[in-house]
């Protein structure tokens, strides 16, 4: 009688256990979905780096009557990690600051492009338009950014030292990138920066950024 009684038991036990393992491996499978469709949902860790250097132009109006300082910038849009869910920036702005009194000045965006060989101009120029930051490929796109007229009027750059601000809204987060560079612009950039006969632009270096050989015939800067 005590052996058939230890054989139920034995068996009853395995056929429990048998029975949990479909629930089991359906716990586990909701588990694992939970967190995969957490990973998935939550906010892009994306970051911005501003690049080594910037391109400056004083732009001349249409009727010659004046200038305008114009901007570009060529930001860097990355994951720093793994991440399933891309990114969309959809405005930027630049601050750029005299590092003095004054107020910053607000630029906004343009136009985007890309550089045109050697001499640094914006080629392929297109509206702005939201930039998709893909988790397996960085963004750079080169960015024209101008003061904003009804604000700054026609603000041109002079020589002395900048801090500029780049300010990326972005669509998934309400929370904008920033990121900031400092540079020192010089009496020797000035002709180049102020020659309306010549649409080149002028490569100004971030100040604490290693200065190679810039692919222009600038001089070297000097006060």
């Amino acid at each position: 009688m005590s052996e058939n009684n230890t054989t139920r038991t034995s068996s009853g036990s395995s056929g429990w256990a048998i029975a949990t393992i479909p629930i089991v491996v359906s716990v586990a499978s909701l588990l694992i979905s939970g967190a995969s469709f957490f990973f998935f949902l939550r906010t892009p860790q994306v970051e911005l780096a501003m690049p080594p250097f910037i391109s400056v132009k004083q732009a001349e109006y249409d009727d010659g009557s004046s200038q305008i300082a114009e901007l570009y910038v060529q930001p860097h849009f990355f994951y720093p990690g793994t991440s399933q869910r891309a990114e969309v920036v959809t405005n930027m702005r630049l601050f750029v600051d005299p590092k003095g009194d004054a107020a910053p000045i607000e630029c906004i965006w343009l136009d985007q492009g890309v550089w045109g060989g050697n001499n640094f101009r914006l080629t392929n120029r297109n509206n702005p338009s939201p930039i998709v930051v893909d988790p397996s490929t960085a963004a750079t796109p080169v960015a024209h950014f101008q003061p904003i007229f009804e604000r700054w009027g026609h603000w041109q750059i002079e020589p002395g030292h900048y801090k500029l601000t780049l300010r990326a809204d972005r669509a998934v987060s309400d929370e904008p990138l920033e990121a900031t560079m400092n540079i020192t612009i010089t009496n020797a950039h000035m002709p180049q920066i102020e020659d309306p006969q010549t649409s080149d632009t002028s490569l100004i270096w971030e100040d604490t950024a290693r200065k190679p050989t810039p692919p222009t015939k600038l001089p070297e800067p000097e006060f």
